[in-house]
């Protein structure tokens, strides 16, 4: 029994070792195994936790490039033990527990919009609206147009997305603005 609650699937392989599938709930509950002998006594090791699904509610930054490489802050609920993040079917690195509520990872390559997972003990997060991540493509220049004499220059091209920065050489460009 798992505090009041009934384990399923029992199979015992010796008179030391069974392997049993835990019912619903939550918190720490004691199991106690009953036979023809009687029921084990209640003790420190016996206690069982109960671990929540975790989720996901929503991703800093939530886009990055194809490549992949962004550093990703993931918040949510429920963060415990062992971690790992998935971005879409691809696992992504250098994945750190912050707190219960809060991981870093880094995106995988990748394309499109994808569901960003969380996977621990208490299982894996049901996707949702605020767990998307997009790949944006690289950004691509086809024209630059400048006035004679003047100091600003319009830049043509595609995926200009998000905050830009634009260098002329190895100097960096001031009053960028996406129009």
């Amino acid at each position: 029994h798992f505090g009041s609650g009934q384990g399923s699937a029992l199979a015992c392989r010796s008179t030391t070792r069974c392997t049993v599938t835990s019912p619903a709930g939550n918190g720490t509950v004691d199991v106690t195994v009953s036979d023809l002998g009687g029921v084990s006594t209640v003790s420190t090791p016996d206690r069982f936790t109960y671990v929540s699904v975790p989720t996901v509610s929503k991703l800093a930054p939530a886009s990055g490039p194809r490549k992949g490489g962004t550093k990703v802050t993931v918040f949510g609920s429920n963060f415990a033990g062992t971690v790992s993040v998935r971005f879409g079917a691809k696992p992504a690195t250098g994945v750190r527990g912050l707190s219960s509520s809060e991981l870093a990872a880094v995106s995988p390559s990748g394309s499109g919009i994808v569901h960003v997972t969380v996977t621990d003990a208490g299982g894996t997060s049901k996707t949702t609206l605020t767990d998307r991540f997009t790949y944006a493509p690289a950004p691509a220049i086809s024209r630059i147009t400048r006035a004679l004499g003047a100091t600003r220059a319009t830049i043509w091209g595609r995926h200009f997305l998000g905050p830009l920065e634009v260098y002329f050489g190895a100097r960096k460009a001031s009053g960028v603005r996406v129009i």
